[in-house]
């Protein structure tokens, strides 16, 4: 086809009628497409999802496909009657764009399993509440992982939980209107008549590029970051030499605080601490378009509010509480097969629950926790507000003591606790510890499905103004907040809703409105972490908060913002604030370790010394440790690998 001619089709695609004699020919080819991508390397699980394929990049139709994207011919999918073409025209390499609004598991599982298919974008204006079936999943572990229970009939069946499916090609999400009409009437012009006219002079393509760095699983992966480290250590040059990182695992910070004080050189009473737990990560294949069900905003608001009260009141606890002790416990990468409590449930069985000297926290030396010093661990999971009932329970035999508080408690909120679970913790945290010590008594709060109008934990997002109200939030803090009491001191202690209310209201405020917040104000956590605004958004935006999918932050972005969370923990759970300027409080942080230190802007933004129990442990995943068997099948072997920024371009094709 001669230029002019060429020139003549870019004239009528979208923005191509701009021409600029600035741009490189290059430029006014190709326009680019603005996307969300789920390139995501998940070993030992599914390995590439929605990456672009390596079969796809050698020859595709009439032309060459660039060695950096899948290159196909758009076919716009409004019924089923369009994807008949591909039965028609098998040779042809197609990228397929549907609405979200049609059955997209039915439609995305049909197509992966068409051997022409190079890659899906899915479509919508209004794809932020339209979007499904992308948060949240019917498990949890890997392949490997051993006493799984099933307990979401409703996702066993493939179509349902396409977190868990294996896409060989890139899908990406377009939300900006003027892409999406681009793309539309690049097909309508040069595509959609090739089901009646086989004689056609352009066609409507696109190219996506979403490609993976990773090799064929965890295993393999490591073992090829040892060879190069190995090399480069014998080498001459290594000092200026940059080891490759073909793959990580997925690893932050635990975070951990006791109520009470504690030493190294003080042995805790077996059975005389209770753990309050949460987590602080979640799952979800889009980042910032579909959130998972099980986002951990409202998880984070209650805990946090339930420390704050209890940190309240530490010294009335402490006269009843007979040498007991709580453990507020926040765990990451509990998405990925459990991978910061599985870590921890190993660390206590060989050398004990103790902080690691990191970047995140300052060094500190609290007595070491093994498991036979835990008598309960108490877990919140999931939080949902359904039509069913209130609060639903899954617990061990043991946890019989704790479960009757609960239920005597739980009509003063007009809670109805379904605990009809007995035996079964499904895939918590909890369960990370109990199967090492059962006498330990386990009780977790995890939404069933079937409470649930049309699932929507699963297939849409929990974060909502529906489901996190701040009268529920604030009842559920305050039954926790009362149980916890007369747990550790056999006493009943009347605790205020209002008071609650002012609690649970200021912690979800940061998290989902207004990032000028008093409590990120006095923590200071702008300056010490995070851009204000990077990560706090309004209510309307808040469901593409916390996605907690690795792959969608880098390495530093994930570990300010759980930085930021610790930060947040340790200042509400702080034994003091002290009134001695920032060189005094750094001193103490290197000299004190009986707590940890931390300066602060504080209640009047003069600058405090926060004197707190906080401390960190690591969450890389245990076969990752020297000397643990990969193949062990009892620990998580997630792992990320590098992936290069996802692109689309749309063009025509002579």
């Amino acid at each position: 086809m001669r230029l002019e001619q060429l020139l003549q089709i870019f004239m009528t695609v979208g923005s191509f009628s701009k021409l600029n004699c600035s741009q490189t020919f290059g430029e006014l080819i190709y326009e680019n497409i603005g996307v969300t991508s789920i390139c995501i390397r998940r070993l030992n699980t599914t390995d590439y999802v929605g990456c672009q394929c390596e079969w796809c990049n050698a020859f595709v139709v009439h032309f060459d496909a660039n060695e950096n994207g899948n290159i196909g011919f758009v076919q716009m999918v409004y019924s089923r009657e369009d994807l008949k073409w591909m039965l028609f025209y098998e040779h042809l390499k197609a990228v397929v764009a549907v609405a979200v609004n049609y059955d997209i598991a039915d439609i995305l599982v049909n197509l992966g399993n068409r051997n022409n298919v190079v890659g899906v974008v899915l479509f919508d204006e209004q794809v932020r509440d339209s979007l499904r079936h992308f948060g949240g999943q019917q498990r949890l572990c890997d392949d490997n992982c051993k006493n799984f229970i099933h307990w979401s009939p409703e996702l066993v069946d493939l179509t349902k939980k396409l977190n868990l499916f294996y896409f060989n090609f890139p899908i990406f999400v377009v939300t900006n209107r003027n892409h999406i009409k681009e793309i539309e009437q690049c097909y309508h012009s040069y595509a959609k008549h090739r089901l009646t006219n086989s004689m056609f002079s352009a066609f409507c393509a696109m190219k996506l590029n979403a490609r993976m760095f990773a090799s064929e699983n965890s295993v393999n992966c490591l073992r090829r970051n040892m060879f190069y480290e190995k090399s480069i250590s014998n080498s001459l040059v290594r000092m200026s030499t940059k080891v490759p990182m073909f793959c990580k695992p997925v690893d932050i910070a635990n975070g951990f605080a006791t109520l009470f004080e504690t030493s190294i050189h003080e042995q805790l009473k077996n059975r005389s601490v209770v753990v309050f737990a949460s987590r602080i990560d979640s799952l979800s294949m889009f980042s910032g378009v579909a959130s998972v069900g099980n986002s951990f905003v409202n998880l984070i608001t209650v805990f946090l509010s339930v420390v704050k009260t209890l940190s309240a009141l530490r010294q009335q606890i402490k006269t009843y509480a007979n040498g007991k002790n709580i453990l507020f416990s926040l765990f990451e990468g509990e998405s990925f097969n459990l991978i910061g409590s599985s870590r921890t449930a190993l660390d206590m069985v060989t050398t004990g629950l103790k902080p690691t000297n990191s970047s995140l926290i300052r060094y500190m030396t609290p007595s070491i926790h093994q498991l036979h010093h835990w008598s309960h661990f108490i877990e919140i999971n999931e939080l949902l507000k359904c039509n069913g009932p209130s609060l639903s329970a899954q617990y061990n035999l043991a946890s019989d003591n704790f479960l009757n508080i609960l239920q005597s408690m739980s009509n003063e909120f007009n809670f109805t606790l379904d605990a009809s679970d007995k035996e079964t913790l499904s895939k918590s945290s909890a369960n990370s510890f109990v199967k090492y010590d059962p006498m330990i008594q386990a009780i977790v709060f995890k939404m069933k499905p079937s409470n649930c109008d049309t699932c929507s934990h699963f297939k849409k997002t929990s974060d909502n103004q529906f489901n996190m109200t701040i009268r529920h939030l604030t009842n559920i803090s305050t039954l926790l907040s009362k149980s916890l009491f007369h747990l550790i001191t056999r006493t009943h202690k009347d605790i205020s809703t209002d008071h609650q209310f002012v609690s649970v209201e200021s912690v979800l405020e940061c998290f989902v409105k207004n990032s000028s917040c008093l409590l990120l104000n006095e923590v200071n956590c702008f300056k010490n972490h995070i851009k204000k605004g990077f990560l706090f958004l309004r209510m309307n935006q808040a469901r593409k908060l916390f996605d907690g999918f690795p792959n969608f932050f880098t390495l530093n972005e994930r570990r300010t913002l759980v930085s930021c969370i610790h930060d947040i923990f340790a200042y509400i759970v702080a034994s003091d604030l002290l009134r001695i300027n920032k060189d005094d409080c750094q001193k103490l942080q290197k000299f004190q370790h009986s707590f940890s230190y931390d300066w602060m802007k504080g209640p009047q933004t003069l600058g405090v010394c926060v004197m707190s129990t906080r401390f960190t442990t690591e969450t890389s995943s245990s076969p990752f440790i020297n000397e643990v068997d990969f193949k062990s099948g009892n620990y998580s072997i997630w792992a990320e690998s590098n992936w290069q920024t996802p692109s689309a371009q749309l063009f025509l094709v002579a």
